[in-house]
């Protein structure tokens, strides 16, 4: 649980790293970390490559690929039930 713990705030700190750089070089560094906690975090929950596809494939087909370049700041769905909060994702 303690790996868990701390595999979960390294993945805040480095989504903050990843979105304050400036450069192309920086932002593939960044990724890279990220993506390395992420992969550590897949490993750890016992995810395939077949449930992250599948994750994406629901994802994609809910919230779209961020093509348009939309983005929603205020909706009056009282229906909507977000998953996180302001202060981040939920415990």
């Amino acid at each position: 649980k303690e790996f868990e713990d701390e595999l979960l705030k390294k993945v805040s700190e480095e989504a903050g790293a990843l979105s304050r750089v400036r450069s192309r070089e920086d932002f593939l560094d960044e990724y890279a970390d990220l993506m390395v906690v992420l992969d550590a975090l897949t490993e750890l929950y016992e995810f395939s490559p077949a449930d992250i596809k599948d994750a994406l494939g629901r994802n994609i087909e809910k919230k779209g690929l961020l093509k348009e370049k939309l983005f929603l700041h205020w909706s009056d769905d009282s229906e909507y039930k977000s998953n996180e909060t302001p202060q981040g994702i939920k415990s």
